[in-house]
């Protein structure tokens, strides 16, 4: 049986495989994810394994080395005190690993949207943040399928946050749920990084959370998939991503560096509904400070 050493586990992790009644599955194994179903945990039994480096989700655990995933998908999971084995090949140790905390503020500071928007645009050339930035400057967005459907449905997004409507936020985020390719679609990754920055964006930001977030779950089991309904209950509870977690505390350009390589494009859309967020609260009502 391969071993592993974990290194660094998010405290959501901690606390689910602490909850876990011991059992679970392999939902899907790539070559640096392993996603783990815990039983009877619904949305809030979600663990992710990965390889060393930034965890790139709100409940995961970056080991020593990047685990063996060929033929795990589907692998019963036994969770055994502090160790995790899967279908009897691969043992993940937890002891000695540092927790992280990526809960989110409920206050951060107020990037600069303009900045964060120029220096992404040097890297950044697909996903929903191209329409973002755009709709953000005023600009024209891009004509491709994907802005074409996204475009109406974040402008509606901003208008709605901008004015505090709850109804009108989740009427503005249903289209998104599910839109684009991949397990965790652009649409879903840019709602996450909204609900991050309605939550960090002052008691206004977070009571539009609150009250739609029940319906945008409920919503998501519908529209899109299992592991990105999970992300979005992350989001809704205020945990975050590594990445996401750093750059919402000190947004400098080697976080937002950071945040930019999460995936192909996921850092990018988290980032879109970030700014999208922040945006809309801050306009004309100050709740954030400004970052120094």
């Amino acid at each position: 049986m391969e071993t592993l050493r974990a290194v660094r586990l998010t405290t959501e992790a901690a606390r689910r495989l602490r909850a876990s009644r011991g059992t679970g599955r392999v939902h899907s194994a790539y070559a640096r994810t392993l996603n783990v179903e815990l039983d009877d945990l619904g949305n809030a039994g979600w663990v992710s394994l990965h390889g060393p480096g930034p965890i790139p989700s709100p409940f995961g655990i970056a080991c020593e080395s990047r685990p063996l995933t060929a033929g795990l998908e589907g692998a019963s999971v036994g969770v055994e005190g502090d160790t995790v084995v899967l279908d009897g090949r691969l043992r993940i140790v937890l002891d000695g690993a540092k927790v992280r905390d990526t809960a989110l503020p409920t206050l951060a500071c107020l990037p600069s949207v303009s900045g964060c928007l120029r220096r992404a645009f040097a890297a950044v050339t697909a996903g929903l943040l191209p329409t973002a930035g755009a709709l953000l400057a005023g600009d024209v967005p891009p004509s491709d399928p994907l802005a074409r459907t996204a475009a109406p449905a974040l402008a509606r997004l901003y208008a709605a946050t901008w004015a505090r409507n709850e109804a009108d936020c989740l009427a503005a985020a249903r289209p998104l749920l599910g839109l684009g390719p991949g397990l965790t679609p652009a649409g879903d990754d840019c709602l996450v990084g909204w609900l991050a920055g309605a939550w960090t964006a002052g008691a206004a930001g977070r009571r539009l959370v609150e009250a739609m977030g029940p319906d945008l779950l409920a919503a998501a089991t519908h529209l899109t998939s299992r592991l990105s309904t999970a992300f979005l209950a992350a989001a809704v509870n205020g945990e975050a991503a590594e990445p996401l977690h750093g750059f919402v505390l000190a947004p400098t350009e080697a976080r937002l560096a950071g945040l930019l390589a999460l995936g192909a494009t996921s850092g990018a859309d988290l980032l879109a509904g970030y700014l999208l967020a922040r945006a809309a609260l801050a306009s004309g009502r100050e709740e954030g400070w400004p970052c120094r």
